[in-house]
Formats: structure tokens, C-alpha cells, sequence
């Protein structure tokens, strides 16, 4: 077969990559709320349960191919294929689940909440999500995590400022409550933060608190009432987070 090189210019050749990078996958045609969502921005939410009307609001440029998320797609390929995580006791490898769908339950007349989950290793009964933050939101939550380790350090309780952001606690929570559904134990959910941005080791960042099925009854219920306005056309009336970066950039 003869190729004519005179057709793959720098251009074009840059533009077979450009297209192959952004190309979507199954998980990225997902409109469906999921797990990763139903403790975010109201409005956000709100949005998301709308594209199942028979005349969903347009999709916002947000929803689109997102550089950072991609990297964050690659990363958690990498995790999930490479990562070795040896007992120590046994120096034998532990046995885990990973990029594992979970279903968390049903939002009444909306449809089921599912899930993929990071990481669970059974033997330390903890499920694991990776995050891969750029410096404003890695600084955010490491800020939250020092002001959350002098108040404990000081005997006070935490207050929300004090933790990373709810739509990050929400979403452990409900992978931990669809494997408990499964018969899996799970006392923990861990979030480990790592930084795009540094070169160390060290600032990776750890958060972990029991799993908590009040945190699961409240979501739940959150959303239902979010798809009651939602459906009755009103989508409009729901509130926006104060620090929401999608509706803050992307507008509502």
C-alpha cells in the first residue's frame, strides 16, 4: 500500500490524537445520577435527574470532555491494573475488588443509584476512592483536614468546614452501603487524595471516617425531593453550592 505522507501533516496528525484523546467512553455517555453525584450542588444534581425528561435542559459545557478528568480516567486505569497492596502480615498480596459496580439503592420513580468503586479490601473492611485534585481543590481539602486535626487535637467536633467536601463523603458512603447490600462488611470509608500538581509522596492526602447510614438515608432523601422539583418543571428554583465551580464557570 503506497502512503501519501503529504496528507498527514503535523496538523492532521495532531488532530488523530486530539480526537482519539477525547474520544467518549461508555462511562462518560452516562446521564444518569450516580453515586459520584448525590451529595454535589443541588442545582447539579437537579440537572442531571432532569436529562431523563422527555425535554431535558442542554447539556452544559461541563459535561463535555474535561482534560483533568481524563488524567483522573487514566490514573485510576493505572490503579486499578498495577497497585499492589501486601498484608504484612502474610506478605502476601490482599484480596480486593476494584473498579467494582455496586448499586446503592432506588430513587422512587427515577431508577437505581449505581456506582463504580475504586478499591475494597475485605481483610481491612475499608473501600478506597482515589481523587486526582489540582492545586485550588487540593489545597481546599487539605486546608479542611488540618483545621479537622487541630479540633480533634483540641477535644472539639468537627464541623463541615473541617472535612472534605460533602459530594466526595456522600459518594464513599454509598459504595459502602451497595456492598453491604451484598453481603460485604464494611466499617470505613478512606478517600485518598493525590495531588496532579506535586512530586512528592508526602502530599498525598488521607481522609477516612466510619460508614454511616444516616449520611446514606439523608442522600437519599435529598435527591428524592430534588427529583420532585425536577419533575414538576422547576428545575430553576433549586439552589446553586456557593463554591459549585461547574455553575459557577458553566453557568446554570
Amino acid at each position: 500500500m503506497t502512503v501519501d505522507l503529504e496528507q498527514y501533516t503535523a496538523d492532521a496528525v495532531t488532530g488523530i490524537f486530539t480526537r482519539g484523546f477525547s474520544a467518549q467512553s461508555e462511562r462518560d455517555k452516562q446521564v444518569k445520577l450516580g453515586a459520584s453525584e448525590i451529595g454535589g450542588c443541588p442545582y447539579c444534581v437537579g440537572h442531571t435527574m432532569a436529562q431523563k425528561l422527555p425535554n431535558p435542559p442542554k447539556k452544559r459545557d461541563a459535561d463535555e470532555f474535561g482534560y483533568a478528568a481524563w488524567i483522573g480516567t487514566m490514573c485510576h486505569y493505572w490503579l486499578e491494573h498495577n497497585l499492589v497492596l501486601t498484608d504484612p502480615r502474610t506478605g502476601q498480596p490482599f484480596e480486593s475488588l476494584r473498579e467494582y459496580k455496586v448499586t446503592a439503592g432506588t430513587i422512587s420513580d427515577y431508577g437505581t443509584l449505581n456506582g463504580n468503586l475504586d478499591l475494597y479490601v475485605e481483610a481491612l473492611r475499608r473501600t478506597f476512592d482515589y481523587k486526582f485534585p489540582g492545586k485550588f481543590s487540593y489545597d481546599k481539602v487539605k486546608l479542611a483536614i488540618k483545621k479537622g486535626q487541630m479540633a480533634l487535637a483540641a477535644g472539639r467536633p468537627l464541623t463541615k468546614d473541617m472535612m472534605p467536601s460533602s459530594q466526595y463523603r456522600y459518594q464513599q458512603q454509598m459504595y459502602a452501603h451497595g456492598l453491604i447490600q451484598l453481603g460485604y462488611k464494611v466499617e470505613t470509608c478512606r478517600i485518598i487524595f493525590l495531588p496532579r500538581h506535586s512530586n512528592n509522596l508526602q502530599d498525598v492526602l488521607h481522609w477516612e471516617e466510619p460508614y454511616n447510614p444516616e449520611m446514606v438515608e439523608m442522600a437519599f432523601n435529598r435527591a428524592e425531593q430534588i427529583w420532585e422539583i425536577v419533575k414538576a418543571g422547576d428545575l430553576a428554583e433549586l439552589d446553586s453550592d456557593p463554591d459549585c465551580y461547574t455553575c459557577d464557570t458553566y453557568g446554570r
